[in-house]
Parts: C-alpha cells; sequence; structure tokens
C-alpha cells in the first residue's frame, strides 16, 4: 500500500513512548491485512478511493515544510477577525498565526499524545491515523462556562511545490455540564496541489450544554480530504452541526451520533456544492439508544458538470427508545445532465411510540421560476445561479449566530465562483 511505504522511516524519525509505538505498529498490521476499502464494502458502495493506492503520499512530518510567506498571507486572508483562531499548517500546530490567548479562563487548549481510540480500529482510515499519530488537539470547555466567540480550527495544507503530502489529524472536543460552545473545523489549502488528510474528531456534550459544530472543506481542485466526527450527547444537551462541502477533487465524510441519554436534541445539516469532476460523500448515522430525544437531519447538495454527490444516511431507534423524534432528508439538485446523486436514506426503528420519517429528492429547477426571472430581464446564467444560491443558503440561515452567517455565506458565495451552469 503507497501510504505505508514511508511508515518505517516516520517511526524511525518521528520516537514515541512504548504504548504509543505499540499503537502505531498494530495499526500499520491492520492495514496491511486489511487494505483501504473498495466498492465492494458496502458503506463504500458509490466511492472509490484507488486515488490513494495509486498516488504516493508523504507524510508531513517526514517533509517538515514550513509555510511561505506567500502561504502565510493567504491563510490570514482565511483569518476572521470575529474567531478565535488557531491555525495547523500540515496538521501541525502554528503558534505565530494562532490566538490561542484569546481563549477564555473556561476553555482549555492542549497539546498531548495520548490516541482518543486505542480500543480497537472501526476501519482503515481510523488505523491510518493511528499509524501516523503525532498528537492529539484537545479542546476542553469547563462546566458552566460560555464562550462567547467562536472557535475556529483552520486546516491549511500546501506541498510548498514540493512533493504531495498526507496529513493526519486528530481532535477530541469536550463542552462540559451547562456550557456552550460555537465551534469551527476547517479544511483549506494550497491551490491545485495534491495532497490527503484523514481527519478523526470526537466529540462529547455534556448535560445540558450546547454546541454549535460546523466543519468547513474548500480545499484545493487535487486535494483528497477523508475525515470522521463522532458524537456524543449528555441528558437535555444540543447540538447544531452544519457541514459543508465545496472543495478537493474527492472527499469523504462520516458523521456517527450517539444520543444516549434522554431529551438530548440534536440538528444535523449539511451542504455541498461540487462542479468539473469533484466527487463528495457524507455518510451518517444517528443512533437513538435511549427514547425521548429528539433528532433532524437535512443535506442538500448542488452538482454541476461531471460532478457527483452520494449521501449514505441511517438512522436507528433502539429497543426501548420510547418516544423518540427523528427526521432526514435529503435534496439533490442537478444543474448538468452528466452531474449525478446516489442518496440512500435508511431508517431502522426497533420501538414503539417513535415518529420517524425519511425522504430523498434529485431534480431540477424549476422551469417557471427561472421564465419569471427571465421576463424581468434577468439573463439564464445569472437566474440559475441566484436561485441555486437560495437553495442551498437554507440550512445557512438556519444559524443563530450572525458571524457564523456571514462567514459560511462567504464561503458559499466563494464556491459559486466559476460553476458552470448548463442551460437546459
Amino acid at each position: 500500500m503507497n501510504l505505508l511505504t514511508h511508515f518505517n522511516e516516520f517511526s524511525s524519525q518521528i520516537p514515541t513512548e512504548a504504548r504509543v509505538k505499540t499503537l502505531r505498529e498494530k495499526a500499520f498490521a491492520f492495514l496491511n491485512a486489511k487494505g483501504l476499502p473498495t466498492r465492494k464494502d458496502e458503506d463504500w458502495k458509490y466511492t472509490s478511493v484507488k486515488i490513494l493506492n495509486d498516488n504516493a503520499f508523504l507524510p508531513a512530518e517526514i517533509v517538515k515544510l514550513s509555510p511561505s510567506l506567500k502561504t502565510i498571507k493567504v491563510i490570514q486572508e482565511k483569518l476572521n477577525p470575529a474567531f478565535i483562531n488557531l491555525v495547523f499548517f500540515n496538521g501541525q500546530l502554528n503558534k505565530s498565526l494562532s490566538a490561542m490567548d484569546e481563549l477564555p479562563a473556561g476553555a482549555r487548549f492542549t497539546e498531548n499524545k495520548d490516541f482518543h481510540n486505542a480500543e480497537g480500529f472501526k476501519d482503515s482510515f481510523v488505523a491510518l491515523n493511528a499509524a501516523y499519530f503525532t498528537k492529539n488537539y484537545s479542546l476542553e470547555i469547563l462546566p458552566n462556562t460560555s464562550v462567547d466567540k467562536v472557535v475556529n480550527f483552520l486546516f491549511y495544507c500546501s506541498a510548498e511545490d514540493g512533493p504531495a503530502v498526507m496529513v493526519n489529524t486528530q481532535i477530541t472536543l469536550k463542552v462540559g455540564t451547562h456550557s456552550s460552545l460555537k465551534f469551527v473545523e476547517s479544511y483549506f489549502g494550497q491551490k491545485d496541489a495534491r495532497y490527503f488528510v484523514n481527519s478523526q474528531v470526537r466529540v462529547e456534550v455534556q448535560e445540558s450544554a450546547k454546541l454549535v459544530a460546523i466543519r468547513i472543506q474548500a480545499e484545493g481542485s487535487q486535494a483528497v480530504n477523508v475525515g470522521r466526527t463522532i458524537f456524543t450527547l449528555g441528558k437535555a444537551s444540543q447540538l447544531h452541526n452544519l457541514v459543508f462541502s465545496s472543495g478537493s477533487l474527492l472527499s469523504r465524510h462520516d458523521l456517527e451520533l450517539a444520543l444516549n441519554a434522554t431529551e438530548a436534541f440534536a440538528i444535523v445539516d449539511g451542504v455541498y456544492i461540487a462542479k468539473d469532476h469533484q466527487h463528495v460523500d457524507n455518510t451518517t448515522t444517528i443512533d437513538h439508544q435511549v427514547g425521548a430525544c429528539n433528532s433532524t437531519q437535512h443535506y442538500k447538495g448542488i452538482l454541476a458538470e461531471n460532478s457527483r454527490g452520494v449521501f449514505n444516511g441511517k438512522v436507528c431507534i433502539r429497543h426501548g427508545a420510547m418516544r423518540a423524534t427523528s427526521e432526514q432528508l435529503n435534496n439533490n439538485l442537478l444543474l448538468s445532465r452528466e452531474a449525478e446523486a446516489d442518496s440512500k436514506p435508511q431508517l431502522e426503528v426497533y420501538a414503539d411510540d417513535v415518529k420517524a420519517s425519511h425522504g430523498s429528492t434529485v431534480g431540477q429547477l424549476d422551469r417557471e421560476e427561472l421564465f419569471y426571472l427571465e421576463s424581468r430581464a434577468i439573463s439564464p446564467e445569472i437566474a440559475i445561479s441566484m436561485m441555486s444560491l437560495g437553495y442551498a443558503s437554507e440550512l445557512i440561515y438556519k444559524l443563530e449566530n450572525e458571524d457564523l452567517k456571514n462567514y459560511l455565506s462567504g464561503e458559499l458565495r466563494e464556491a459559486f465562483k466559476g460553476l458552470h451552469v448548463a442551460i437546459q
């Protein structure tokens, strides 16, 4: 496997304690035996990661690149002054660009060398993350703490015109009881550079805590991004999650949400925009482990040119989870005859006295609405862009925080630049 070619070099150059060394070796053995998933695997039926086997990616820790002045300027332009920005270059914290001193007293940011899931490897990408593990970046919000400003973990990748790099990141986020946080995890990168990001994020929202969690993936046109986010919600906790994807050649995000205490409530939304030959895959699992919990899920996609979008969502309501409520919906808008949407909503209910629904749509813009705009002297290209932008903005406008809405609206407008619209 190409991704393991430099494992021995990595292990010798990046020494670690015995426990982590053993973990790395187990992960290496797991990957050697299992390999990367193929389209024969049910969860990867619509998405091929063959590109990772066909190309060589060097661990960023071996290459040891520093951001050039040009790259630093690009990163600085991405920093929102309304946020508390923590910047990571090729997976490593860049303290000179970060504003850790702006974190309030009730927020603890740490770098540690404890792998946050050492019990086993759920799949090959978890094992890959473990094989090249160096640090776990952790943010803990202490009980009864409200962080007013948005905290943004900004990851920027760049090969700096050198060989393609591989970055394996790991984040742990903990929101204490009766606390609140607005958190952004954003991925950007050098335009047209080939690199691979494999992120693993674990989030715990404790009793009566509130979390707004945003994931932005707007990377370069040749990048590959594979990520997993695992949420665990405590009693009476609230989560508003939005996944925004508009970049990279190939992206896959696995979201796992466990509602394991009563009165937990989750909004799980997603917006994805793809063009050219981009492939974007959102795979979600929402697990109602106990009753009296509510979840709503709505993913919207806009697919243009030869792009492909995948939504594979499963909602499970377990035995005894009475009075659980769950809604799941996936809508896809095709702006080209060549674009493709694969949607697979799934619902598993093993309890009585529940409310659950799921659905999916794939279609084009309403021709009567287009005609109305054209009759007002608006060109077809502009009319289609206006309607598409309004279609995608719906989920962004659900956010209550104005800074987040403005930031995401800017990323949405950026995603529409260069979007080729076929007039049919």
